[in-house]
């Protein structure tokens, strides 16, 4: 389940087993939820999950996003928060895997992209080059579209297409 945090930010928890539920409640000073007999198994609170739902989500909804990872380590069941793009710049497993890759946007500006996860054997790809100015490839993208030189500059003395410098 998905729930909102009281600082704002999101967290995916996944209780998932009998086990998850034990000991979730036994953390999160739940014994209410632990002793109600329609809930003491999972498939009872599948069942149950118009009831149970909201009583989790408003528990998470107290807690801010590092409360409730930290509840969720404790209590040993799978959880992630959930991230907005931004995040990936601080995000300790990209940088300390090297998932995060220095360019120079065309304003001059130092920052990182991520590196596309993939690798071929030992090969990961790296980056190709820093990002273009707006247009700055026009000419050579339509070009290896298959446009004509004389469709590409009608295109641009149109103003439909940019072309940078």
């Amino acid at each position: 389940m998905t729930c909102s945090t009281s600082d704002g930010r999101q967290v995916f928890i996944g209780i998932t087993s009998d086990a998850h539920w034990q000991r979730f409640c036994e953390i999160a000073g739940r014994a209410d939820l632990l002793a109600d007999a329609g809930l003491a198994t999972n498939n009872q609170r599948i069942a149950e999950r118009a009831r149970l739902m909201p009583e989790l989500r408003a528990y998470f909804a107290g807690l801010t996003q590092e409360q409730a990872i930290g509840l969720a380590e404790e209590a040993r069941i799978p959880f992630s928060p959930i991230a907005v793009p931004e995040d990936l710049f601080e995000d300790a497993h990209l940088a300390a895997t090297g998932g995060l890759l220095p360019t120079r946007l065309p304003n001059g500006t130092e920052t990182r992209l991520p590196r596309l996860p993939i690798r071929i054997g030992e090969e990961s790809f790296g980056l190709k080059s820093d990002p273009p100015g707006e247009g700055a490839d026009s000419r050579d993208v339509l070009r290896g579209l298959g446009i004509a030189p004389d469709r590409i500059a009608a295109l641009i003395g149109a103003g439909i297409v940019v072309q940078g410098e």
